[in-house]
């Protein structure tokens, strides 16, 4: 699952989850990523991480990293939110394997 640290003025949960969204809907290729898929935690200091997951049906963990690191990705997301958004660590995919 992509993990994500933005630095960020003023932290309005709900504006970041939507600008998330709509940045990877935006992207090229567009991709579906909805609230459910998406959890974002106030790291203090205007950072938050977002993690998204995997859904089925849905773009792999591996195509949502990837869009996220795309220069139109943070583009998106600073026209979303109105200010410079930039990354603390680079996306990165974890995989987690839950034996059945």
């Amino acid at each position: 699952r992509p993990s994500r640290e933005r630095a960020l003025a003023v932290v309005d949960m709900d504006a970041i989850e939507a600008a998330v969204i709509d940045s990877f809907s935006d992207g090229d290729p567009p991709l579906t990523v909805t609230p459910d898929q998406t959890t974002l935690e106030d790291l203090g200091d205007g950072k938050v991480r977002v993690i998204i997951v995997q859904a089925a049906g849905g773009p792999t963990v591996e195509d949502i990293t990837a869009a996220a690191e795309q220069p139109a990705f943070l583009t998106s997301m600073t026209e979303e939110l109105g200010e410079t958004v930039d990354f603390d660590a680079p996306p990165a995919t974890v995989t987690v394997v839950v034996a059945q």
